[in-house]
């Protein structure tokens, strides 16, 4: 029998950097999710990491793409 592999909880910082996130998105007239769409990122994915619950080398350059991202000025 295969075990599930265990994440961490989101820490409360690590939920106000998504709804940040979220509300940067929002501000310029997009969205996290067309975001996601537009980049070929699995929403999920991108939650996790954003969140913290999933935290390899490549989660944490995901981060740092979508908060760069959502802090963009719009073209």
């Amino acid at each position: 029998m295969a075990t599930k592999k265990q994440h961490s909880a989101p820490t409360d910082r690590a939920r106000q950097s998504y709804l940040n996130v979220l509300a940067n998105f929002k501000r310029k007239d997009t969205s996290f999710n067309a975001f996601c769409e537009q980049n070929n990122i699995h929403r999920g994915n991108a939650t996790k990491a954003l969140l913290g619950t999933w935290s390899s080398k490549k989660a944490k350059a995901l981060r740092s793409q979508i908060i760069q991202a959502s802090k963009a000025k719009p073209n």
